[in-house]
This record gives C-alpha cells, sequence and structure tokens, in this order.
C-alpha cells in the first residue's frame, strides 16, 4: 500500500496506525492491503456567508458595476460539492466568454 495525497492530510503517525490497522484487516479481508487500496481523508467545506457572488455569472459582488473577478470551483465555500463546483466553472467560463466577446466587439466599434 503506498500512501497518497491522505498522508498530507494526516501526521505519519496516523498513517502509521492507519497502516497497522489496515495490515490486520487484511488477515480477515483479503485483499484489503493490496497496492491497488484507495483511502480518502474527509473533506470538511465551510460555507461563508460573506461571499457575496452574482448566481448567473459566478463573479464577485463589489461596488463597482462590472467585476472582474470569478469565484468558482469546490474550494471557494459556496459550492456544496463537485457537481456545484463543475457547474459554477462552466457558469463562470460562460459568463467570461460573453464578457470578453462583448468587449471585443466595443473595441471594434471605437
Amino acid at each position: 500500500m503506498t500512501p497518497g495525497d491522505i498522508s498530507f492530510a494526516y501526521p505519519d503517525r496516523v498513517m502509521d496506525n492507519i497502516y497497522d490497522g489496515i495490515k490486520k484487516l487484511d488477515a480477515v479481508i483479503n485483499g484489503l492491503a493490496e497496492p491497488s487500496t484507495l483511502m480518502y481523508a474527509p473533506l470538511i467545506i465551510l460555507k461563508p456567508s460573506r461571499i457575496n457572488v452574482d448566481p448567473f455569472t459566478m463573479r464577485l459582488k463589489t461596488d463597482r458595476v462590472e467585476s472582474e473577478i470569478y469565484v468558482l470551483g469546490d474550494m471557494n465555500g459556496i459550492c456544496r460539492g463537485n457537481v456545484d463546483a463543475i457547474i459554477s466553472g462552466i457558469i463562470a467560463a460562460d459568463s467570461f466568454t460573453k464578457n470578453r466577446n462583448k468587449r471585443n466587439v466595443d473595441e471594434e466599434i471605437r
């Protein structure tokens, strides 16, 4: 068994205890200690109430009329899971593309 990203989430002593426990469980559940066994660390997502985001563009709402800051992804605190994070990325990409195309048209008119 090779520790991966989970080793960044837990201290070395905890990883040693997990590994020892898996070796003991392997006697009961044959094949548990195989290198292909995956272990996941818990993910804690906090939903802050301070971030004010337009849900239709995923732009950060500020005092300015047009904010150029997009808030998206799983770690921004407004998404509750991977599906929400993917959708926020699609919305932000669509909004960004429309905004960029609008600016290009405005520049051509000038």
